[in-house]
């Protein structure tokens, strides 16, 4: 897998998004830009593209998918799994098999192709003896 030096990670493709009170992302986006600015990134040789299901709950993955569909093949495209929203920390783990091969089903379907080149679900967090 051939992937260019700089990626573009996604996460402002959510545009604005609080979860439990807690700001979760950049703040307002102007989605015709962040879809121009894609496709600026591939004319300067970016093919590498970072996002997550919990980028604007799921947001980020469906502009990249919408607007990436036409050059799907020439791109590598990560998304991660495992965050969920919970209305009191703002996001909990959730690494259950069936959670992320749920989730997995649901960025394709947002991703627009039936592969996902890099797929990464969250890591239960490590015990503590305290």
């Amino acid at each position: 897998m051939d992937v260019s030096v700089i990626g573009f990670g996604c996460w402002q493709l959510g545009g604005e998004l609080s979860l439990a009170g807690k700001p979760q992302s950049y703040g307002k986006v102007d989605e015709k830009e962040m879809r121009k600015t894609l496709h600026k990134a591939i004319e300067l040789g970016v093919n590498f593209f970072d996002t997550a299901d919990i980028y604007g709950l799921g947001r980020s993955e469906y502009i990249l998918g919408s607007e990436l569909k036409k050059v799907r093949k020439e791109i590598v495209i990560c998304t991660k799994a495992g965050h969920v929203p919970d209305g009191i920390e703002g996001t909990i783990q959730d690494c259950s098999y069936e959670h992320i091969i749920a989730s997995c089903n649901r960025s394709l379907k947002r991703l627009q192709t039936d592969y996902i080149d890099i797929f990464s679900p969250c890591y239960p967090p490590e015990k503590s003896d305290k």
